[in-house]
């Protein structure tokens, strides 16, 4: 939008008193008591005292506007605020001066809103601060926004949030607090597919610190920092599920740090995380988390590179530890401090100790692969009873003598985007030949031929590069092959299919 430039000069006695006018430019502050739009064209909004948008009243801020805020004021929402821009044309709410920081966004109990494509920066009291309540359904949607650059004294930088929000599709960066630096919740939010990256707390939570929500998923979450959990702190049970936590560090936990009850970590990818102390890749203290299916690889700690986990006395925790394939090269890969675990079915590839019994429960450790099949080799990667006799039997056998194949997220690097494929002759009379490439030799393979009115006509297995599918028995006419993992993860959500042309 263009700006217009215009003086009035007023004389009074000898002195000429200038002031200047920006056209489109409106200054608010005080109580918003009936429905408002905030529009381009009285852009900026520059809010020079608290502004309160009043109960049963809603504010509807347009794609395209900006709003300053001066130093320490607040937009209070005791009704609705919908700041809803496009992925073109977003909202800018900002300080006025970047070098003062302005409050929050309130969203006050039985109050409601939606943020979508705002860029949200410089508050110093929690960017985004919603005490809602844990209402269902959400009251407050939080979705393609950027939250950068903000701090809070206390719980979440970018977003605080004691309510059941729904926070989602966001970049939230570069902000800090004492807990939660990204993200602080307590409640039943979902916090799913967001960007969370170079965040900071001087406690808990780098990235997110969850008190409690509904669910931690999909989101990518690298580059954070805290004393507690650089990627995730979380108390009580949130499901931690098919998150990218990559290259966060901290204290305790450098990708995670969980404490009590029995949280379900799944289908993660943990790598590159580091702790000074225990916990480089999850840290769980106190109760039975099942772990599972994550790749865990290359990350550090001084104890547990991997994993470390324990609990206080006289409680025992039961971890349970399957189907993860851990990748190691610290001195303990998976500490277990005080719990009696259940180690199964994991490759475990590490160059110190595997597995470390610091507690003097035996541990069931049976059924992993520990990449190789020599048992003087797996019983130097155990530290257990046989290096200090206080200690309990980590029991290894029968173990496994290749490595499993699991399902697990990072396979998606398997996915068509990378494939290429290829069928010939095409038309044919007899049968194709069909080659890819993109997915590792030896990885089983199913080509499924389908007619036009799709069904299933054909199924060939084969852990190669390609093979001859005859279709002699066939009619003439059009079908198509598809080709897909074991798994089925080579297609996804994504078709890898080609026209066939079979003629007679």
């Amino acid at each position: 939008m263009k700006r217009m430039f215009g003086f009035v000069g007023i004389i009074v006695g000898t002195q000429f008193i200038v002031s200047s006018a920006i056209a489109g430019t409106t200054y608010v502050s005080g109580v918003i008591s009936t429905n408002t739009v905030w529009d381009a064209t009285g852009s900026p909004y520059i809010v020079t005292g608290d502004v309160l948008i009043d109960s049963a009243v809603t504010l509807d801020i347009e794609p395209g506007v900006e709003v300053r805020i001066d130093s320490v004021k607040h937009i209070m929402i005791k009704g609705t605020l919908n700041a809803i821009g496009t992925a073109t044309d977003s909202i800018i709410i900002s300080a006025r001066d970047t070098t003062k920081r302005w409050e929050r966004l309130w969203f006050k109990p039985a109050s409601a809103g939606s943020l979508k494509y705002c860029r949200i920066e410089y508050a110093g009291g929690s960017a985004i601060y919603d005490s809602t309540g844990s209402l269902t359904p959400a009251l407050l949607v939080i979705k393609y926004n950027m939250i950068s650059n903000n701090f809070a004294s206390n719980h979440g930088g970018g977003i605080y949030t004691r309510g059941s929000s729904t926070i989602a599709n966001n970049i939230i960066t570069n902000n800090s607090a004492n807990e939660g630096g990204g993200i602080w919740s307590y409640g039943s939010s979902t916090i799913a597919n967001n960007i969370i990256t170079n965040n900071s707390a001087s406690l808990g939570g780098g990235g997110i610190q969850s008190e409690w929500s509904l669910i931690i998923s999909n989101n990518t979450i690298i580059g954070n920092s805290a004393s507690l959990g650089g990627g995730i702190c979380s108390c009580w049970s949130p499901p931690i599920t098919n998150n990218a936590i990559i290259g966060n560090s901290a204290d305790y936990g450098g990708g995670i740090y969980h404490y009590g009850t029995s949280p379900i970590i799944s289908n993660n990818i943990i790598r590159g995380n580091s702790a000074s102390h225990w916990g480089g890749g999850i840290y769980h203290w106190s109760g039975s988390p099942i772990i599972s299916n994550n790749i865990i690889r290359n990350n550090s700690a001084a104890r547990g590179g991997s994993i470390w986990t324990g609990s206080r006395l006289p409680t025992i925790g039961s971890p349970k530890i399957k189907y993860n394939s851990i990748i190691d090269t610290t001195t303990s890969a998976i500490y277990i401090h005080s719990d009696s675990a259940l180690i199964d079915s994991n490759n475990l590839y590490a160059t110190g100790y595997a597995i470390w019994n610091n507690d003097t429960f035996d541990i069931d450790a049976r059924y992993n692969y520990w990449g190789t099949v020599s048992n003087d080799t797996i019983d130097m990667k155990i530290w257990d009873f046989y290096d200090a006799s206080t200690k309990g039997i980590v029991y290894y056998e029968p173990f496994l003598t290749k490595p499993l194949e699991f399902g697990i997220e990072e396979r998606k690097k398997l996915r068509v985007e990378s494939l290429e494929l290829r069928v010939f002759p095409n038309p044919s009379t007899t049968g194709v030949r069909v080659q890819w490439s993109g997915v590792s030799e030896g990885q089983e393979i199913s080509l499924k031929v389908y007619d036009l009115g799709g069904r299933l006509v054909k199924t060939v297995l084969t852990t190669k590069q390609g093979v001859e599918i005859n279709l002699e028995e066939l009619s003439k006419g059009i079908y198509f092959v598809r080709v897909e993992t074991h798994t089925g993860l080579v297609t996804g959500d994504f078709k890898a299919t080609k026209k066939i042309i079979l003629m007679r």
